[in-house]
C-alpha cells in the first residue's frame, strides 16, 4: 500500500489588476489590508471578496488557508490530542467571518465553481481559488497582462502560508506484479517531458510536484500555459510555504481522514455565519465534533 504525489495544487488570492488599480489599493498582504480592500471593492453590485461558506470541502480549504497565516497551522498536539480549540484559531474564525460579509450572500452554498464564476463575471472582485486561469480565459476577457495573483494574506504580513495538495496516485495491492507495473508506469509518468503534458490536463491548474517537473519544455509548452506564465510562477512560489490539516507536525494522525470527511472545519464556519454563534463558541463545538468522530 503506497502513494506517489502526482501534482500539486494550492490556494492563492486571484483579482484583477486593473479593479485595484482603479480603486487605488495594492493587493493586500496583511489581513487589516484584505478586509479594508474587500470593503473598499465592495461597490455597485459588486463583492469585494468572494469567500465560501458551505459545509464542504472547498470551505475547509479557504477557511484553512486563513488559519495557517494566522497562527493556527497546527490542530493535533504531539500526542495526537486535538488543539482545534486555541486562540489563534478563533481569531482566523473570527477574521474569516468578518471578511465573508463582503461576499455573495449565496456563498453559503458555493463550491469551487461558483467563485470561479463570480470572479470572471466581474460579481467577485478578489477570489481565494486554487487557479481561476480557465475561466477567465474562456469565459472572462482573458487579459492575461491584468489577471493578479498574489499569496494569501497574513495577520501581520510576516510569512505567507496556504493549504496545499499534493494529490497522489494509489496502490492497494500486494499483487508484485502489479506492484512492478505500476512503479515502471509511475516512472514513466514522472520523466519530465511526459509530466508536462500530463499536468496540463487542465492548463494552469495542476501545478509540478518534482523540480525538473518545474522546468519540463512539455509542461511550459502549452499555450494557456505559455500565456499565463507569469501567474503559475507565482502559484508555484506560493506553493513553497503549503500546508495540509493534519500533516504538518511530521506525524500523520489516521482520524484526520474523519475529520475531513466530514467537513467539521467548515461545519464550525456555518455554525457561526449561518447560526450566529461566536467564533470561540463555535471553535469549542468543533473540537468537540472532531473528537466525537475520531473515537
Amino acid at each position: 500500500m503506497w502513494a506517489v504525489p502526482l501534482y500539486n495544487m494550492a490556494m492563492n488570492l486571484w483579482y484583477r489588476k486593473s479593479v485595484l488599480e482603479e480603486a487605488g489599493i495594492e493587493a493586500p498582504k496583511t489581513w487589516e489590508e484584505w478586509r479594508a480592500a474587500a470593503e473598499k471593492l465592495s461597490v455597485d453590485g459588486v463583492s469585494g471578496m468572494g469567500l465560501p461558506a458551505n459545509k464542504q470541502l472547498y470551505t475547509d480549504q479557504t477557511v484553512y488557508s486563513v488559519m495557517v497565516n494566522g497562527g493556527a497551522t497546527e490542530i493535533y498536539n504531539e500526542d495526537g490530542t486535538l488543539r482545534f480549540d486555541n486562540p489563534e484559531t478563533v481569531g482566523a474564525y473570527e477574521f474569516y467571518a468578518d471578511l465573508n460579509k463582503f461576499s455573495p450572500a449565496d456563498s453559503t452554498s458555493w463550491t469551487w465553481g461558483e467563485a470561479e464564476a463570480c470572479f470572471s463575471s466581474k460579481a467577485c472582485a478578489m477570489v481565494m481559488q486554487f487557479s481561476v486561469i480557465a475561466t477567465y480565459d474562456t469565459q472572462a476577457e482573458g487579459d492575461a497582462a491584468d489577471l493578479g495573483v498574489a499569496a494569501i494574506p497574513s495577520k501581520d504580513g510576516g510569512d505567507h502560508n496556504t493549504i496545499s495538495y499534493a494529490n497522489a496516485v494509489m496502490l492497494l495491492s500486494k499483487d508484485e506484479a502489479k506492484m512492478e507495473a505500476s512503479k515502471k508506469f509511475v516512472s514513466f509518468l514522472l520523466e519530465p517531458d511526459n509530466y508536462g503534458r500530463f499536468l496540463n490536463m487542465e492548463p494552469g491548474l495542476f501545478m509540478p510536484v518534482t523540480a525538473d517537473g518545474a522546468e519540463a519544455e512539455t509542461f511550459w509548452a502549452d499555450p494557456m500555459v505559455e500565456k499565463y506564465r507569469e501567474q503559475i510562477e507565482t502559484v508555484i512560489d506560493n506553493a513553497q510555504n503549503g500546508r495540509l490539516f493534519g500533516f504538518t507536525s511530521g506525524r500523520t494522525f489516521p482520524s484526520i481522514a474523519a475529520i475531513s470527511a466530514q467537513n467539521i472545519i467548515a461545519e464550525t464556519l456555518q455554525s457561526i455565519v449561518v447560526s450566529g454563534q461566536s467564533a470561540a463558541e463555535a471553535v469549542t463545538a468543533g473540537q468537540a465534533r472532531m473528537q466525537e468522530v475520531a473515537q
